[in-house]
């Protein structure tokens, strides 16, 4: 049997709006395009209480690797459930990070997605919680539906790295758009509700997603 981890290439867009200068309020639109390496789907269940950090159910083993359904049917079908039951939870994308090609883990297998380029709002940092099987993010300052997320992969590693420095393990997960974060105008015009003056495409949020590789 093939024990190797299957990390999918996948296109994706990165959108938001950031000040054109300290103390003006007024934003431009920002856009890039990366091709991450996913490990897999995370499903992030919060504001959690007094905290309002979002948790992630994980793997027990120390490599924070999100405990999700693997296709995409049946990942929108848990989403469905859970927000069927009132609980607030949203869709990112596990990234590869350095606890995937530590001695102990499972060689790793990439291959490249087909499905459509995806839009995300950035990268949120899930990092070791007290217990073994849940991770954190922590809460977006001002958007309170949403995690915080770093708007450059720089300010992701720095963080990540203050982390490591204290022996904490962190995975970078991409925020991805939902349909439910867009709203439509008396013209018919479509907005993101959170950062309306952002370019946003169409949500693909499970677009990257696909039934996984029969073993043999």
């Amino acid at each position: 049997m093939d024990r190797r981890s299957v990390v999918t290439s996948v296109l994706a867009r990165h959108v938001s709006e950031i000040p054109l200068a300290y103390g003006r309020h007024q934003l431009r639109s920002r856009l890039g395009v990366y091709t991450p390496l996913v490990v897999g789907p995370a499903i992030l269940h919060g504001p959690d209480g007094a905290s309002r950090r979002w948790r992630v159910h994980v793997s027990g083993d120390g490599r924070l690797l999100p405990l999700a359904p693997r296709s995409a049917a049946a990942l929108a079908g848990r989403l469905r459930s859970l927000r069927a039951s009132n609980a607030t939870c949203r869709m990112g994308a596990a990234l590869l990070a350095l606890l995937d090609i530590a001695p102990q883990a499972p060689p790793v297998r990439v291959r490249s997605g087909q499905g459509p380029c995806s839009d995300f709002y950035g990268w949120s940092l899930l990092y070791q919680g007290r217990s073994a099987g849940v991770g954190l993010i922590d809460p977006h300052d001002h958007v309170s539906e949403l995690p915080a997320f770093y708007e450059s992969p720089q300010e992701l590693l720095d963080r990540a790295a203050f982390l490591a420095a204290k022996g904490i393990p962190s995975r970078a997960v991409a925020l991805v758009t939902e349909e439910a974060d867009f709203v439509v105008d008396g013209a018919g015009r479509r907005h993101n509700r959170f950062f309306p003056r952002g370019i946003f495409c169409q949500p693909q949020g499970l677009g990257w997603l696909h039934e996984p590789a029969r073993q043999p």
